[in-house]
């Protein structure tokens, strides 16, 4: 399992897609219909916390990436990962921001094509 992948455990999908839907909404796309979140939220959602751990991963030292490896190996629940991040990563939260925004503006771009 990469760091990117196990950002799952750090970020959790239902503030995830709160957050993705609330940034949709604010970039003029409105509410998502039923259907249209049960089709795309979980795929927006997965991307996201993939997408998150490819920002967060370069900020890494070498030290904190062994430390990453060992949280990962031991399964660590997703309290102690957003610890890891935030002691690891201290603009952690301003890097998530600009994550979730750049991706948000692609899911526009998505639902307008459609």
């Amino acid at each position: 399992m990469t760091s990117a992948t196990n950002t799952k455990s750090a970020v959790s999908a239902l503030w995830l897609e709160q957050e993705i839907l609330k940034m949709l909404e604010e970039a003029g796309v409105g509410r998502l219909t039923a259907e249209n979140q049960e089709t795309y939220l979980p795929q927006f959602v997965t991307e996201a916390q993939f997408r998150l751990g490819v920002a967060l991963t370069p900020h890494l030292t070498a030290e904190t990436a062994e430390e990453l490896a060992d949280l990962i190996d031991s399964e660590a629940g997703a309290e102690e990962m957003e610890v890891f991040w935030h002691k690891a990563v201290p603009e952690y939260d301003s890097v998530i921001k600009n994550a979730l925004e750049e991706y948000t503006q692609e899911c526009v771009a998505l639902l307008q094509a459609h």
